[in-house]
């Protein structure tokens, strides 16, 4: 039984994550689809560039929900950490490679932005533990000074790791699981913007040519 569940966990964390929230936003709210668009990432950043700011918040909403949701239902299915954060693993690969969607899909920040959020609740007892605000916070820096958001992806996620790690080792506080989350996550996020980008894709993971918007004629 505690296998099946295991299985119907990461089922369920991959096909919530593989929700095409931007392509289902550009094609019912600006009759865009971002599929023929060009762009090798079909996420929140494409909406602002097509539609603007309104569906973009649309998008990473409902982003940040796809991860959320998809920890606290392994949470009541298992309520085991390790298979928590499988299934966190499992929901933005079915971001990044959507089996809706012809197996495109966005970088996965937002959803990972909300695993994280969530995790850093609900296994920090109702708080946002420092380790989490102090990636955040970096991240934050990092990506206004660089104006690369990959950067401050890589940073935000390696310094929550690198925390807990510390605080695992040397304290005895904290799980092996949850050090190795973020590591994880970018693992995959870095793997799709590899194998996905294009030398003439329009998104370059920078702010200052990421969001510009598209002129129509």
């Amino acid at each position: 039984m505690f296998v099946l569940l295991v299985i119907a966990s990461i089922m369920i964390g991959y096909l919530l994550g593989a929700i095409p929230t931007s392509y289902l936003v550009g094609k019912y709210w600006g009759k865009v689809n971002l599929l023929e668009q060009g762009e090798s990432h079909v996420s929140a950043t494409a909406v602002y560039r097509e539609l603007g700011w309104r569906p973009f918040f649309v998008v990473i909403i409902g982003d940040l929900l796809k991860g959320m949701l998809a920890v606290f239902i392994s949470q009541m299915l298992v309520g085991n950490v390790w298979v928590s954060a499988f299934t966190a693993v499992a929901a933005v690969t079915g971001h990044c490679w959507s089996v809706y969607i012809k197996y495109r899909g966005g970088l996965g920040a937002t959803v990972i932005f909300g695993i994280l959020f969530y995790t850093g609740i609900s296994f920090g007892v109702m708080h946002i533990p420092w380790e989490y605000a102090l990636g955040a916070i970096s991240a934050i820096i990092v990506m206004l000074t660089t104006k690369k958001s990959s950067l401050s992806t890589i940073i935000w996620l390696v310094i929550i790791s690198v925390t807990l790690l510390i605080e695992l080792v040397a304290f005895n506080d904290g799980t092996l699981a949850m050090v190795l989350l973020p590591i994880m996550l970018l693992a995959i996020q870095i793997v799709k913007a590899k194998v996905s980008h294009r030398p003439d894709d329009a998104y370059q993971n920078e702010l200052v040519s990421d969001f510009k918007r598209v002129k129509r004629t």
